[in-house]
């Protein structure tokens, strides 16, 4: 797999992971709700109760207000239940919200760690291929100077020889000038055309198989 789709898979896995998160934070949050509901109409409950209490205090015989009592303790009993079974809901929903938090610093994380790869991989990519370079540099051959001798020989052209102050050198005689010039002159313009077709195919190849990995080789500013 490409570098690149590995570091957009993971970003994909962030964003799963955030909208389990968001889910979650609702989740706790809607039965957060339900309990401090419950837990309001408890207090006003019990304040009614106080009040029914009161009366039983002034009159203990007062049916209609032990009938309210028993009505309120009934309800009061429910509503605990009520709370304690939301309670259950809010500590497992709690727990999911935790995971759901680790899932998203543990996706973020894996996004970091392949951006990281992904730099590290470009960065040892170019120190490495340093050591390719070197190999051209040393294992080809390097320019070599031919002068016009070395061509008139090359040819089979005769020589002359003139003296000098450090005795006598060959020189290629002027009649054969147009014509080894004229081979040189080719011979530079072949080369040249070959060597910008190598190198054109080397920037290619090099660019193909970063590409593969979904990694743009930038251009020189």
């Amino acid at each position: 797999m490409k570098l690149t789709d590995i570091l957009n898979k993971n970003k994909k896995t962030v964003e799963g992971a955030e909208k389990v998160l968001e889910k979650a934070h609702k989740e706790l949050g809607d039965i957060q709700a339900q309990v401090a509901e419950k837990n309001k109409h408890k207090q006003q409950l019990i304040q009614a109760m106080n009040v029914i209490e009161a009366s039983l205090v002034i009159d203990p015989a007062d049916k209609n207000a032990k009938a309210q009592k028993n009505k309120a303790d009934k309800k009061l009993a429910e509503i605990d239940k009520e709370i304690e079974k939301l309670s259950e809901k809010a500590q497992k929903a709690q727990e999911a919200l935790t995971e759901a938090q680790k899932g998203v610093k543990n996706s973020k994380g894996e996004v970091f760690k392949q951006e990281i790869i992904n730099q590290r991989v470009e960065a040892g990519f170019k120190r490495k291929f340093s050591v390719v370079e070197r190999r051209v540099e040393h294992g080809l051959n390097s320019y070599k100077h031919i002068d016009w001798v070395d061509w008139s020989k090359g040819y089979g052209l005769p020589l002359e020889q003139i003296q000098t102050p450090n005795g006598f050198q060959l020189k290629a005689k002027q009649e054969n000038m147009p014509l080894i010039k004229e081979v040189n002159n080719e011979a530079q313009e072949v080369a040249n055309k070959k060597v910008d077709e190598l190198i054109a195919k080397v920037e290619k190849a090099i660019e193909e198989i970063l590409e593969a990995e979904g990694i743009e080789l930038r251009e020189i500013k």
